[in-house]
């Protein structure tokens, strides 16, 4: 799960997060977590918690940091990567244009360890 905090929003800013959020519930890729749920933990819409999908083994951010120290990536490895993010924000930018007509924010990752 994760929470955001909308606290310093405006009310503006709050409906984009509310329909982001609704829109990574509709978002299905083996490269991009899945959404199961999102709510506001409160009346005044301060924090927006998201429940995804258990990732088994890790998202981009974790697996960058466990690498830290151990060596660059391979280039295999770049490649693997690369192609899996490119795909998944493909899936993210199209789902976007279609359904609101925005531009890409953000995109939560799946790592896969094997294409």
């Amino acid at each position: 799960m994760k929470m955001i905090s909308l606290e310093k929003a405006n009310a503006k800013e709050r409906k984009y997060a509310e329909q982001e959020a609704d829109l990574l519930k509709t978002l299905t890729h083996p490269n991009i977590v899945s959404c199961k749920d999102t709510f506001w933990t409160d009346h005044k819409k301060s924090q927006l918690g998201i429940v995804m999908s258990f990732c088994e083994n890790g998202d981009l951010y974790h697996a960058l940091k466990e690498r830290k120290g151990k060596g660059k990536l391979t280039e295999r490895e770049v490649m693997e990567w690369f192609i899996q993010i490119t795909l998944a924000v493909q899936v993210y930018d199209v789902t976007a244009t279609i359904n609101q007509n925005q531009a890409l924010k953000k995109c939560l990752f799946l790592i896969e360890k094997d294409i």
